[in-house]
């Protein structure tokens, strides 16, 4: 489910950017609505650690061809830092 609500928040930044190769506003708040209505309000913690993880190595427009590794690897991360843990100790 929450794989689905980052692939989600990414084809809504493609809808809806203007400048497809900045994190404006604009495309920032598209990918947390996005994740948000896919995974439901209570995930929107999740949905703003996955947007800062992705910000970290992807334009929004690379953002929307992901391997599936990458979504597999952004999950991983928030979710060791939602729950406060390292998961390679």
């Amino acid at each position: 489910m929450k794989k689905t609500a980052i692939l989600s928040a990414l084809l809504c930044i493609t809808l809806t950017a203007c400048d497809m190769d900045s994190w404006n506003l604009i495309n920032r708040t598209a990918f947390i609505e996005a994740c948000v209505e896919e995974a439901g309000e209570p995930a929107r913690e999740f949905c703003e650690c996955g947007l800062k993880e992705v910000m970290k190595d992807y334009t929004p427009s690379e953002a929307d061809n992901l391997p599936e590794e990458a979504y597999e690897e952004i999950a991983q991360a928030c979710i060791e830092t939602l729950m406060g843990i390292n998961m390679e100790e």
